[in-house]
């Protein structure tokens, strides 16, 4: 299994340790010359021995110190031409060659598709659909856009309980070419209970009503649309 600590990791802790060693090594060499300095020279053996054994101790303590140091140098600095040396070199860009003709070689396919619109025949290809052509002008004019209901009779007495159109009729059958004015004039005539108000709405719209599907004609004039029967 590989271990969970990195390489940087490592080197910290070498880094970190280094120093703590040095740390160690100061305290020591300042203790020494304390020793050193605060030491008063005498005569007697005993004492003369101690030093001797302090002295090497703390040689050796420098010593063990110095070669930790020199130990986590060997360590750190190697660690990373390791790593660097271990990561997978970045893959060669192989670049294509470019092909110096563009055409495209149409496909069995696409080949087999053209030669079979070929041997269609002519008849089978659709047109496009055309709207025929009106014979005349006059023909669209005459001909209602739109037929709802047969055509009446035009009544021949005013019936005041008929229907607004039948009222309508009445009046153009007495009332030829006239405008639509001239209409509701005469129609507010034979009726004035109705209203001139509404009755202009009403004739006004089913006038439209009655060109519209064909029961009417009108014709353009300079007093407006005349209508008739």
């Amino acid at each position: 299994m590989k271990s969970k600590v990195s390489n940087s990791e490592i080197l910290t802790y070498l880094r970190e340790r280094k120093k703590s060693l040095k740390k160690e090594l100061e305290q020591v060499e300042k203790v020494l010359n304390s020793i050193d300095i605060d030491e008063k020279p005498s005569g007697k053996k005993g004492k003369s021995k101690n030093k001797k054994k302090l002295e090497k101790a703390v040689k050796a303590i420098r010593k063990k110190v110095a070669e930790a140091i020199e130990g986590v140098k060997g360590v750190s600095e190697p660690a990373p031409v390791e790593s660097a040396a271990s990561q997978p070199a970045p893959p060669k860009v192989v670049k294509s060659k470019r092909t110096r003709s563009r055409k495209t070689v149409p496909t069995a396919s696409g080949t087999a598709d053209v030669l079979e619109t070929e041997k269609q025949p002519v008849s089978s290809v659709r047109k496009p659909r055309v709207a025929d052509k009106p014979a005349s002008a006059s023909a669209v004019t005459t001909v209602p856009a739109v037929v709802d209901e047969e055509k009446k009779p035009i009544p021949s007495t005013f019936e005041p309980s008929g229907t607004m159109d039948e009222k309508i009729r009445y009046a153009l059958g007495q009332k030829r070419n006239s405008t639509k004015e001239e209409l509701i004039e005469y129609l507010n005539g034979l009726e004035p209970d109705y209203g001139l108000s509404k009755l202009r709405k009403v004739v006004a719209f089913r006038l439209n009503h009655l060109l519209k599907t064909g029961k009417i004609k009108g014709k353009e004039s300079k007093a407006g649309i005349r209508y008739a029967n």
